[in-house]
């Protein structure tokens, strides 16, 4: 009980330090897309929207302090049915990782980055 009311405790902290704004991804799986997250700390959602006209809200599964889960499952419009799975370490300003795309009994392996804004500085 003691050691999960700690993780638990590390884990808040560790979501606490995930900077709001947007957040610059790129996704590769034989292209480049690009696009901006727009993270929302109070919700841990992100209103996603890609170069090639894609949207979605995506969830922030987990944060540990170095490793990140994000995952987005889409249920309605043209993309309906899927689901995607990005894993990543933290790595220089911002995570890089594995992506997995699944729909219509279909799965894809790709690479994905995000890039963090800067650190909002507080006033005295």
């Amino acid at each position: 009980m003691k050691t999960a009311l700690i993780w638990g405790l590390l884990i808040s902290a560790a979501l606490a330090d995930l900077p709001a704004g947007t957040w610059k991804a790129t996704e590769n799986f034989g292209g480049k897309v690009e696009g901006t997250w727009l993270y929302n700390p109070a919700t841990r959602s992100f209103q996603a929207r890609w170069r090639n006209g894609s949207e979605a809200v995506l969830r922030l599964h987990s944060y540990d302090g170095n490793r990140i889960v994000i995952t987005r499952t889409e249920a309605t419009g043209p993309t309906a049915g899927l689901n995607v799975r990005y894993e990543g370490t933290a790595s220089g300003d911002g995570f890089t990782g594995q992506v997995l795309w699944t729909w219509a009994d279909q799965a894809r392996r790709g690479t994905w980055s995000v890039q963090l804004p800067p650190p909002q500085r507080k006033s005295p």
